[in-house]
């Protein structure tokens, strides 16, 4: 048999692994093998690289279990890391990238009515809407304990739009000066607040109040019974929804499918509404739920809601009602839960990686993990 030969020419066009010592800093290759040009990473960065394509591998979707609704922790302060400058902030000038009324012995910082909250993996961190300190806050997503960045952001309600750019790194959307702002995350996290220029800003919307994406589209609540519906890619208003007559004030909003979206409505009514994607155009469908109010002074006022994707259960935090309430996607009641722990809930996330579902709790300045 004739022995195989190989040209230069046939081997660049092989598909060759070059394995590499992480420990001893050196290449492993044969020295038979012709010499492969590679990209002039150092070890550190190829490290880094393979841990992040092994974090991004597809992971199942974990559902928050409602028959346990285990509380496993409750968050109220974090610790600050000494290389976070730390500033006194006053009514006249916010101080930017330092921490709020926090001397700088005590190094932790105390939050004052969380309203909402966001989980990014790709940046392993935890973004709380921290809205009496006027801030918004990054945490470490590992420990749930020390923060990250601190920035003058005062917004109901924030949502984030994963993988924004295709490399794996996400982007930050606010409410700021009555208008929808679109950050990217890194930038945020590694640069001066002052130096980042936001993606793009929306026009004008009165009366913001909650936001969900749903494919290329940001819908926002707002100004009464008014849903804006926002370009994800430029921010640009694509249409207005108007909502009947009937309806007073929507508040919370999240995804049902890739074309519903699901409204709290907020005092004087209890309801949920569904609304859905038809021809290309927005609509109000039905009452999902309208529940009774047992007593005048008894409105549980769903202000915020999040959508659980693996089991599409509808979790509700009733703020004026001091629970959390959940809906099967068909709007029947599975369970309430914790009349005796919740005082004004808020704003809420699911950790999909573990199964957890995050409660801001407003009047305990805290944040609750449930399992």
């Amino acid at each position: 048999m004739k022995q195989n030969t190989f040209e230069n020419s046939e081997w660049n066009s092989l598909t060759r692994l070059e394995l590499l010592d992480f420990f001893s800093n050196s290449s492993i290759a044969s020295s038979t093998s012709p010499p492969i040009e590679i990209q002039p990473f150092t070890h550190l960065e190829l490290f880094s690289k393979f841990r992040d394509k092994m974090r991004r591998g597809k992971t199942p979707i974990l559902p928050f279990s409602i028959t346990t609704f285990k509380l496993v922790n409750t968050i109220k302060k974090f610790s600050v890391r000494s290389e976070l400058n730390i500033f006194k902030c006053n009514d006249q000038s916010r101080m930017f990238d330092g921490i709020a009324d926090v001397k700088d012995s005590e190094k932790e910082y105390t939050m004052d009515a969380p309203v909402g909250i966001k989980i990014s993996h790709h940046h392993q961190c935890i973004i709380v809407s921290d809205y009496n300190n006027q801030n918004t806050i990054i945490v470490d997503l590992e420990n749930c304990k020390s923060l990250k960045k601190i920035l003058p952001i005062q917004t109901n309600a924030i949502e984030l739009d994963r993988n924004y750019n295709g490399l794996h790194q996400d982007a930050l959307l606010c409410f700021r000066k009555s208008c929808v702002m679109k950050y990217d995350l890194n930038q945020l996290l590694t640069e001066s607040f002052e130096s980042v220029t936001p993606l793009w800003t929306s026009t004008k919307c009165s009366a913001l109040v909650g936001m969900t994406i749903v494919g290329q589209e940001v819908l926002v609540t707002g100004d009464n019974n008014r849903v804006y519906v926002l370009s994800l890619l430029n921010g640009e208003l694509l249409q207005t929804m108007t909502l009947p007559d009937t309806i007073l004030r929507a508040t919370g909003i999240d995804a049902l499918s890739h074309n519903e979206v699901v409204l709290g409505e907020g005092y004087p009514f209890d309801r949920l509404i569904l609304c859905r994607k038809i021809d290309n155009t927005w609509k109000f469908v039905k009452i999902l739920v309208e529940e009774s109010v047992e007593r005048e002074n008894e409105t549980p006022y769903p202000y915020h809601l999040v959508i659980d994707r693996a089991t599409r259960n509808i979790i509700v935090s009733s703020c004026y009602g001091l629970e959390l309430r959940i809906f099967s996607p068909d709007g029947q009641k599975r369970r309430t839960y914790g009349k005796d722990l919740l005082s004004y809930p808020e704003g809420m996330c699911i950790n999909e990686l573990t199964g957890e579902l995050f409660v801001c709790d407003t009047d305990h300045c805290s944040i609750h993990i449930f399992k």
